[in-house]
Parts: C-alpha cells; structure tokens; sequence
C-alpha cells in the first residue's frame, strides 16, 4: 500500500494529476514493484479507505485521488 501511496503523492506533487484514466495506467507505474494481485488487493483497500474514488465507467474504469483523505495522511506521515 505504501508504494501506491507514495506514487500518488510524487504524481500529485510533481504533475498535480489527481485522476488517472484506468487501474492499468497506474499499475504500468508500479508494475516491477508488485505483481497484479497485489496491486489489486491494494487498490481495493484503498477504495475502501476513500484514499482512491472510482468515477463512473467510460471504456475504462478511472479512478480519482482523494488528497483531503486521513488516512492517506496518516500512511505517508508513518513512512
């Protein structure tokens, strides 16, 4: 979760993105970090802490960054 957390963080601070077209464009980001199902795992538990949002469905499933979210805070500040 933490190396989600941290891409989150460097992409927000360094390109202001907060929305990301689909769960594959992330997982190209992390992808030699972890194997899909952990990436998986992990993008569900941060849909259930709020951290990440899935916005309705185009042709892909986009996904946007709650940056206001606690517990997103609270992983970063124990890192």
């Amino acid at each position: 979760m933490q190396i989600v957390c941290e891409l989150l963080q460097i992409n927000l601070i360094n390109y202001g993105q907060i929305t990301y077209p689909s769960l594959l464009s992330l997982y190209n980001q992390v992808s030699e970090k972890m194997c899909l199902m952990t990436f998986k795992q992990t993008i569900k538990k941060l849909v259930e802490l709020l951290i990440l949002e899935k916005l309705p469905r185009t042709k892909t499933q986009p996904l946007a960054v709650n940056v206001n979210n606690c517990p997103l805070r609270f992983i970063l500040a124990i890192h």
